[in-house]
């Protein structure tokens, strides 16, 4: 549960950063989707998967089966969930689904592979899962929304 804290802390104090980038790229990638026709997005997601979701899911997966390899993996996973949130915050994606996914991916590191396997699945959350996802839903109306509606 600390390593889940120090990413939800670590997002909080680089959101000073990403919003005003995210704000100011987004009329620009969105028009970069539209005149490509949605081409734009494969590249964007093709880095998503290979740079974050695949290191994340793995390292969610070892923090979960190897205990003793808890601390290389928040060494490696810890900034991995941090940049994984920035980078889906400032690309665009194919709706808001697919953010608030990308999102929650990153924000409830080290439990990821979890959370994919509750999302897709619907295996019934770990108690450290369900704690991390209420504190999502508490702090964000549209994680609210997503979880409801899964």
């Amino acid at each position: 549960m600390w390593a889940n804290k120090i990413v939800d802390s670590l997002i909080g104090t680089m959101a000073l950063v990403v919003v005003p980038i995210q704000i100011v790229l987004t009329i620009p990638l969105g028009c970069l989707v539209l005149v490509t026709l949605g081409l734009y997005l494969l590249p964007v997601d093709f880095i998503w998967m290979s740079l974050f979701l695949g290191p994340l899911l793995g390292l969610s997966w070892l923090w979960d089966k190897v205990p003793l390899l808890r601390i290389p993996a928040a060494i490696l996973g810890i900034p991995a969930a941090v940049l994984g949130d920035a980078y889906g915050a400032i690309m665009p994606s194919i709706g808001e689904k697919s953010r608030i996914t990308r999102t929650l991916v990153c924000r409830t590191w080290p439990f990821s592979l979890e959370f994919v396997a509750y999302k897709s699945l619907k295996t019934a959350p770990t108690s450290d899962l369900r704690e991390v996802l209420s504190r999502l839903a508490l702090e964000n109306p549209e994680i609210n929304t997503y979880l409801s509606n899964m």
